[in-house]
Order: C-alpha cells, then structure tokens, then sequence
C-alpha cells in the first residue's frame, strides 16, 4: 500500500521533524516555506500549527537543545 502525501504535507512534516530533532536552523527556512504556502492557499491552519509546534519544542525548559533554540530566536 502507497501512502500519498502531498508536497505540502512533506514539508509540514520535514518542520515538524526538524523541531522535533532540535534543528532550529533548517526549521526556520522549512517554516518560511510553509508561510508561502499559507498565501497560496490562503489559509492559514498549517502556519498556525507550525508556529504552535515550534512553540512547543522552543520553550521546554532544560532542554538538550537549548543552545539551538536561543540561535534560531536570534534570527
């Protein structure tokens, strides 16, 4: 059985995997994908969870990735 994701849902899992991976750098040029994807569809749901997610993986106290994180809020 073939799964069939679309380029779009690659993408939002490409981010969600980078978070979740502590790869802030790549994150936010695949989150800045997903805001161009956003005005395309003109629909901002997936932008919304996008920045949720990086919320959640850039706030979590103690965590191993802390020094990426305060790197990417630089930018």
């Amino acid at each position: 059985m073939t799964i069939h994701r679309t380029l779009h849902e690659d993408v939002f899992a490409a981010f969600a995997r980078a978070c979740q991976e502590g790869e802030f750098e790549l994150a936010e040029h695949l989150l800045h994908a997903i805001e161009i994807i956003a005005r395309q569809k003109q629909d901002s749901g997936e932008l919304d969870r996008a920045y949720l997610l990086l919320t959640h993986f850039t706030n979590r106290p103690h965590s191993a990735h802390l020094a990426r994180t305060r790197s990417f809020s630089r930018h």
